[in-house]
């Protein structure tokens, strides 16, 4: 693993839970194999924000520090992503936040981490500004040691991906896997033509999976899978909440524009 570069299409899976907000073991294993024996997938990622660790154990995940928020520097993010890299010899994956948030990180620095840092593998490009965006894809990936650019702008997937992105990782990728897959694909070979079959498919699932608030964006796809038939049921730890009916209902049309569920079936979402 020490060796892998981080590339292609990486879906961020969801993690089930039992109604006592314990971790459902089965769900979740059954989760994984549905959406790992989708063709074309590089990699899976667990234990990141699609899988609600902001609520587990504080041990499954390392996120910016929060006092970032408040304003950062290039020395304390070296020294973070030091600390780390030290502490592992796994390929690392740096996520780009917007700049606004304290937690993304300037040109500069990001050029220094990517100097610096010989397992820092990708950045998980969440910048939501397009020049950013490309300066990042035309920049670091064509650095003497290149850093690919995974895109997570799940919301514009289609525009991001022309861009040139070395691949994707996507929370919504664990409930549209295989149309994720099949979208890289396509631009990878230039069909333009399928791309945008493959986008419009895809825009339904975006358009609910991703309305306000962001917060509720992996508590939507929860309900998404229960309606596929795919997750027992949608619990989510505090501070989501349960979705009310009528959102339930935007998501269960989605699919069906998505051509993911069928007009007459209605799975009760739990």
């Amino acid at each position: 693993m020490h060796q892998f570069l981080p590339h292609g299409v990486i879906p961020a899976v969801l993690l089930p839970f039992c109604d006592d907000l314990s971790i459902d073991e089965a769900a979740f294993r059954a989760h994984l194999r549905d959406v790992v024996a989708t063709e074309g997938l590089s990699a899976l990622t667990i234990n990141a924000h699609s899988t609600e660790v902001a609520s587990c154990s504080s041990n499954v995940q390392e996120f910016p520090p929060a006092p970032f928020t408040m304003g950062q520097n290039a020395e304390m993010a070296l020294a973070h992503f030091k600390h780390i890299a030290e502490a592992t010899d796994l390929p690392l994956i740096a996520f780009q936040y917007p700049l606004a948030t304290g937690q993304g990180y300037p040109k500069d620095t990001l050029l220094r981490l990517c100097a610096e840092v010989p397992t820092l593998r990708a950045i998980k490009d969440w910048s939501n500004n397009v020049p950013q965006h490309e300066w990042h894809v035309r920049t670091l990936q064509a650095l003497p040691r290149p850093v690919t650019v995974l895109t997570t702008h799940s919301a514009w997937l289609l525009s991001s991906l022309v861009l040139g992105c070395g691949g994707l990782l996507s929370g919504s990728g664990s409930v549209i896997h295989d149309l994720q897959a099949r979208l890289f694909a396509a631009v990878q070979a230039n069909d333009l033509a399928e791309a945008r079959r493959l986008n419009d498919r895809i825009h339904p699932t975006a358009r609910v999976f991703y309305a306000d608030p962001a917060a509720d964006m992996h508590n939507r796809m929860k309900e998404a899978l229960v309606l596929l038939g795919k997750l027992p049921r949608a619990v989510v730890r505090p501070p989501l909440v349960k979705l009310g009916g009528e959102e339930i209902e935007r998501i269960r049309v989605a699919l069906i524009e998505a051509g993911l569920l069928g007009a007459s079936e209605r799975r009760a979402a739990a």
